[in-house]
């Protein structure tokens, strides 16, 4: 079934909005800029206006029967209204702005989705063929397979299929589409290749694995996805080697890289996903000494890689240049260092061996080779270029759409006049009171038609699922407005979910899709919103019958939200679904109940470790004839508990996960930590030791993500008679501890005098360390061998920083800073600074810029070194600090010489420009002006 054409729109231009920022194997067009996909040899963009452009080899028919030659140097038109394109070997894939897939070229691997003539050149629908790819928003090409995302999330793949690049598990082709992933927002493919990039920025990889492409340290073939990188924006693959970029705008690379195309100045290869730090880059012949900034963008070819930074500068490296020697032989050139090869650029594509871009105005560039005339820059001669020809549209491009806005809006929903709000309290189905507000705009669409959107927003997604009745239908009043001649016009209706998932927006009147992109997602009912949230129904007298994948026919008994406390004094939900069957072999009911719990640490705080399953004794046979001593059995699948009664079927209780006889073993299979309250244990660190308490907490942290982490308090007995306390904050991962321990915490240590084990007395009777992920607070511990073996030694949030090498923000980002106090952070970068001659370290360098009134600004840097010996030598080995004449007035009235000014605070150096504040100066340190004094005031 075809779907409505302005919905299809409104997805393809959310996922170019919201989707991974340069990640998707098939790019959507924008107002200004088009769409690009690459193949081997060949090329293709689509146009503002939506029509497909293709050039270059066309051996295989892969440029579609609308192009007669082998081969064509200038760009053609082969398609209309198209939303999305992908290229591979010597095939394409296209969805048009309906979300319907087309595909045509070479088919000898069914890579077209059918088992039709080998060389295709005739564009199949494949949705019309398979009803699962009829809402495609993003296609994906290797050498001889394919991947659509549907809009649903939904990853299905077809094609070759020989290194398990399908990821189903097999070795064998198929030319009808499997589904293998949901949850997809973006995906990639080349040579025998696959990726995808899951919602939450887990990065998959799978196929071909030779050359440690897959990148999870191993060679070989890897059959179904692995997940190999967290936290992912962008990435590409090509073949050989991957790319991919971290949402702070870090660069990785895994895979073969002999040619240099890994960018980090080597060429070997690297079997998992390490951070590039391409050091000496090289543009007009000259050396930059500055390392990568923040990465936007990357693209992957045979053996060579292209890199988009944020400030637009786009670098190549691997197989960069290209020439032919007086035989015709093609002579190739590599460079293992990121080579500039274009700045003010806004896309990058790579193919086999050229390059594309765009500027900013949507112009497309190319250079490389041009065998088969895949720089589009119409030439027969087919030389390559090491200069990027500019390629034109010729043969008819479609004139520009009309009307066009005068004006860009710039208020809500297009510049919306808001008409009037209000608030109220509504009782949710849990029998709590959530606050409720409304805001009405109306406005006018691009074609001068009135809209009118009423935002209906509730203070949390939980909220709103128990304000939403699952069979609760969205109406509109039966109303009209006037048209312009003052007639009667019916206004016509729609809901949408917004994108964050807590506002219904309802919508009437004539809409356009710079409005639609603004929406969210449409609903037509309450049932459609909770199946968006992931709600279940609550279904408390059961009744309902239909037949469960797993379980086949059964009757709902309950269906239910549960709301309790836990352990830890924290509110937790979890869902309860019970269903009730006929045994297919002993002819006795059987009952499972499903208990979903939310997360590890609601499974810690409901389910006490010293507790008991039930487990009624009686003999109880399985279908394989096997005996059991209990008809009652617990099994564990991710964070659910099931509980079986009279399941004889083994093939369904295989499929319900790990068996567990006891809360002790969920706990172990969950990696829950199994401790016991007033237990003594021989811990690592501290000894023998008595648990006083042990909780799990779960926090919303600084990335606006929930993160668990376990909080553990030790008791002993010291040789002196005083007891110590040692808390354990196990945070997991470093990352975990990033997002919930801000860099303006500071630690109070209370004082009080203690003797030490080595009969020295010390004022302060408490202390914190950090070591790797976990932090230790201790009170009374005298054990000096026990506190060597903590970690080093904190007194606030930024010397956490400090030693895991954490910048105290993220550009861009308005911070708390423990000393400047609220700052923007303009750029966080690590930088190496030389320390002799020959020696070099690698330092953090944070530039913050705080306001110091209405016209003025200041800037402070921070450079943070690693040790005092590697401050001392960077300082001496540098020349004494640049200052100016230009005196400035402080906040306290005093006059200072310069505007900007240096100071030393342990192994922390800062430069100030601008800054008037004498009570943050007096927190900075020691003020210095020469090398000398520096190097003197270094702890």
């Amino acid at each position: 079934m075809k779907r409505n054409q302005i919905l299809a729109t409104m997805l393809a231009f959310t996922m170019a909005v919201t989707g991974a920022a340069g990640s998707l194997a098939a790019v959507r067009p924008s107002a200004t800029q088009p769409a690009l996909a690459a193949g081997s040899d060949f090329a293709l963009a689509i146009d503002r206006y939506d029509d497909v452009w293709a050039w270059g080899n066309n051996d295989n028919g892969q440029l579609t029967d609308l192009v007669s030659a082998m081969k064509t140097a200038s760009a053609s038109k082969v398609f209309e209204n198209a939303a999305a394109i992908a290229a591979g070997k010597d095939h394409i894939l296209l969805v048009d702005s309906m979300g319907e897939l087309y595909s045509t070229g070479s088919n000898g691997y069914y890579q077209l989705g059918h088992t039709g003539k080998i060389n295709a050149g005739t564009l199949i629908n494949l949705s019309e063929k398979y009803s699962t790819l009829s809402s495609v928003i993003d296609v994906a090409c290797g050498d001889d397979h394919s991947l659509a995302l549907t809009d649903n999330g939904y990853l299905y793949a077809w094609g070759r299929n020989d290194y398990g690049q399908l990821g189903n598990n097999s070795t064998t082709k198929r030319y009808t589409p499997v589904r293998i992933m949901t949850g997809v927002e973006a995906i990639a493919a080349d040579g025998n290749v696959s990726m995808a990039l899951k919602t939450n920025g887990d990065l998959y990889v799978w196929g071909q694995n030779n050359l440690y492409q897959v990148g999870n340290g191993k060679t070989t073939t890897q059959k179904t996805p692995v997940r190999v990188l967290q936290k992912v924006k962008a990435f590409d693959t090509g073949g050989r080697h991957c790319l991919a970029v971290t949402t702070n705008g870090y660069l990785y690379g895994w895979g073969y890289g002999a040619q240099g195309q890994m960018g980090n100045g080597k060429k070997y290869s690297i079997s998992k996903p390490t951070r590039i730090n391409a050091g000496t880059l090289t543009s007009s012949g000259r050396t930059e000494t500055s390392t990568l900034g923040r990465v936007q963008d990357v693209k992957c070819g045979n053996y060579s890689s292209m890199i988009l930074l944020e400030t637009g500068r786009a670098y190549a490296s691997g197989l960069y240049r290209y020439t032919k020697s007086s035989s015709g032989t093609l002579q190739r050139y590599s460079q293992s260092r990121p080579l500039l090869i274009g700045t003010g650029i806004r896309q990058i594509e790579c193919g086999d061996e050229f390059f594309i871009m765009t500027n900013a105005n949507g112009s497309i560039y190319a250079r490389g080779v041009n065998e088969y005339g895949q720089l589009g820059n119409g030439k027969s001669d087919r030389l390559p270029s090491n200069t990027a020809y500019k390629i034109g549209f010729t043969g008819g491009s479609t004139p520009t759409p009309s009307p066009t806005p005068t004006q860009t809006p710039t208020g809500p929903y297009n510049g919306a006049r808001l008409l009037n709000r209000y608030e109220e309290t509504k009782k949710g189905r849990d029998g709590v009171n959530y606050l409720v507000s409304s805001r009405t705009y109306e406005g006018k669409a691009a074609n001068g038609n009135p809209f009118q959107v009423v935002e209906v927003s509730y203070t949390s997604k939980f909220a709103l699922s128990q304000l939403i009745g699952f069979d609760e239908g969205f109406a509109f009043t039966a109303v009209a407005r006037l048209d312009d001649n003052g007639n009667a016009v019916p206004w016509e209706g729609s809901v949408y979910l917004s994108a964050d998932q807590t506002k219904l927006l309802y919508v009437r009147g004539t809409i356009d899709v710079s409005l639609l992109i603004q929406l969210g997602t449409k609903v037509v009912d309450g049932r459609a919103v909770h199946e968006i949230l992931g709600t279940k129904e609550d279904n408390e007298g059961g009744g309902q019958v239909y037949t469960h994948a797993t379980y086949g026919l059964v009757k709902v008994v309950r269906s239910k939200d549960t709301k309790v406390t836990g352990s830890d004094g924290a509110s937790y939900t979890y869902h309860i679904t019970e269903y009730l069957q006929q045994g297919s072999t002993s002819g006795t009911p059987f009952t499972i109940t499903e208990t979903e719990y939310p997360s590890k640490a609601a499974i810690r705080a409901l389910i006490p470790l010293n507790g008991t399953f039930d487990a009624p004794s009686r003999y109880f046979y399985l279908d394989d004839g096997t005996r059991l001593n209990s008809n009652v059995s617990y099994y564990l699948k991710g964070t659910t508990l099931i509980r079986t009664e009279n399941v004889t079927s083994t093939a369904i209780l295989k499929s319900l996960g790990d068996k567990v006889t006891t809360p002790k073993e969920v706990y172990e299979k969950l990696g829950i930590p199994v401790i016991v309250v007033d237990e003594v244990i021989n811990h690592a660190i501290l000894g023998s030791v008595k648990v006083s308490s042990q909780q799990m907490k779960t926090e919303l942290g600084s990335d606006n993500k929930y993160h668990t982490y376990s909080v553990t308090t030790y008791v002993q007995q010291t040789n002196y008679g005083t007891p110590f306390t040692v808390v354990e904050y196990d945070y997991g991962t470093k990352e975990d501890m990033r997002a919930l321990v801000s860099s303006s915490k500071s630690y109070s240590f209370r004082t009080g005098p203690i003797t030490m084990s080595d009969g020295k007395t010390q004022n302060f009777r408490d202390a914190a360390y950090v070591n790797g992920e976990k932090l230790y607070e201790t009170d009374y511990l005298t054990n000096l061998t026990i506190v060597g073996k903590l970690g080093t030694r904190i007194y606030s949030g930024a010397d956490i920083y400090r030693i895991q090498n954490w910048p105290a923000g993220q550009v861009g980002e308005t911070i708390t800073h423990s000393v400047f106090g609220q700052v923007k952070v303009v750029d966080v970068q690590t930088k190496s600074i030389k320390v002799s001659a020959t020696q070099s370290y690698n330092v953090l360098v944070s530039t913050y810029e705080k306001q110091n009134d209405a016209l003025e600004k200041c800037t402070i840097v921070e450079t943070v070194f690693p040790s005092s010996s590697v401050m001392k030598s960077a300082i001496a080995f540098a020349s004494d600090f640049a200052r100016n004449s230009t005196q400035m007035r402080l906040s306290n009235g005093d006059y200072h010489e310069s505007t900007t000014a240096y100071y030393v605070s342990g192994l922390t150096l800062y430069e100030t420009t601008y800054l008037r504040d004498y009570n943050i100066i007096v927190s900075l340190g020691k003020e210095v002006k020469t090398a000398t004094e520096a190097t003197a005031a270094v702890n």
